[in-house]
């Protein structure tokens, strides 16, 4: 190599490092410039497309999650979320969609076309350990009929369980069927990597939970380099005697937060956090 290249080589790295330390807060660390995978999702609901996604190993990962699909997913998460080029995840009951409260089609082809991860909650939202296995079967099979003939298409395929509920019929089912996950509502937090992936664990966010909580959730997390699932169900102000209703406000601190932590998290989808632990192209 020229003497002259050479030079300017080394120039430029030394200015790398200086800068890089000069600026933390602009540009990220070095490890965070070379050390990081790379996963392919489709995103786009003809499955035409793929989008390749980086995912920073000495990043936490965090993933914001709505179960049901409820319309103020749509019109508030999605909407402030969208602001901020934030991405999230809908557990879709099938059967809902187009229903009072709920999202249409149309609300979810925007959100798939924007790389929202949209997953199997069953086509009634029974809970599975609390039916047959034939019941079990049509539940999860009739909702991923839906979502595959409306071309919400997922690379791998996975069950988010009905209040939680599920049992060995329901494992059985889903390896049968090549599930490769599946969340329930069990409190905890994740490795990066765990080994179960059928016993994801997630940390639920009520009517009650103060931005404060999840604020410190988060923290936790980078701390120790996991993997945070944030599960929400209805972004909105009334509130009807239920647990699931969050205030818009304490939704937006909460995304505000998350958007000031770009630099220490991965912000990602379910299905891209399964890709990097399967190691599936």
């Amino acid at each position: 190599m020229d003497k002259n290249l050479i030079k300017l080589y080394i120039f430029f790295t030394i200015l790398l490092v200086v800068l890089v330390n000069v600026f933390p807060s602009i540009f990220p660390s070095i490890n965070s410039v070379i050390n990081y995978t790379k996963t392919k999702i489709l995103s786009t609901f003809n499955n035409t497309n793929t989008k390749e996604i980086n995912i920073y190993e000495d990043r936490a990962n965090i993933i914001i999650m709505f179960d049901d699909g409820w319309k103020s997913q749509y019109t508030v998460a999605y909407n402030y979320m969208s602001k901020k080029k934030l991405r999230g995840c809908v557990a879709v009951i099938t059967k809902a969609i187009e229903q009072k409260n709920y999202m249409t089609k149309s609300d979810l082809y925007i959100l798939y076309n924007n790389n929202w991860d949209l997953l199997n909650h069953t086509y009634d939202h029974k809970n599975l350990n609390t039916i047959s296995e034939d019941e079990q079967s049509y539940e999860i099979e009739t909702a991923n009929i839906w979502l595959e003939k409306n071309g919400f298409i997922n690379p791998n395929k996975i069950l988010i369980y009905p209040e939680g509920g599920y049992n060995l019929q329901t494992l059985k089912i889903m390896r049968e069927k090549n599930y490769v996950s599946g969340r329930g509502v069990e409190e905890g937090f994740n490795s990066k990597k765990p080994t179960n992936l059928y016993e994801i664990k997630v940390k639920n966010v009520l009517y009650n939970t103060n931005p404060s909580e999840i604020v410190d959730w988060i923290n936790y997390t980078i701390d120790n380099n996991l993997t945070l699932i944030l599960l929400f169900h209805r972004i909105e102000d009334d509130v009807d005697g239920s647990l699931y209703m969050y205030k818009r406000e304490n939704f937006y601190e909460v995304i505000d937060y998350i958007d000031g932590k770009k630099n220490n998290l991965n912000v990602i989808n379910y299905s891209e956090w399964i890709q990097t632990i399967i190691n599936k192209d």
